[in-house]
């Protein structure tokens, strides 16, 4: 892969790729490879502040993606993806 400034090391792209899994897989495995113990993940969920310790974010997802989720990640990484290609149309 190479970004403007010259190649990505895989290193840099490791822990972006498992926070990436996590999201298509539904499993927070992939989050704990990403992410440090002692991470916080904050953001807006239906309109408010939220501030989250990786366990208990981790504790949102079921284990099962969303569709959405899926279908996402397979056309956003192809190459490294096992989940099905969205439908041409």
């Amino acid at each position: 892969m190479q970004i403007v400034n010259g190649p990505v090391d895989e290193a840099v792209l490791r822990p972006l790729d498992a926070y990436v899994r996590g999201h298509a897989t539904g499993d927070p495995l992939h989050f704990r490879d990403a992410l440090l113990p002692s991470a916080h993940i904050e953001g807006i969920r239906d309109g408010a502040f939220v501030s989250w310790p990786l366990e208990d974010y981790c504790g949102l997802f079921s284990g099962s993606p969303l569709p959405t989720r899926r279908t996402a990640y397979a056309a956003s990484t192809p190459s490294r993806s096992t989940a099905p290609s969205p439908p041409r149309p």
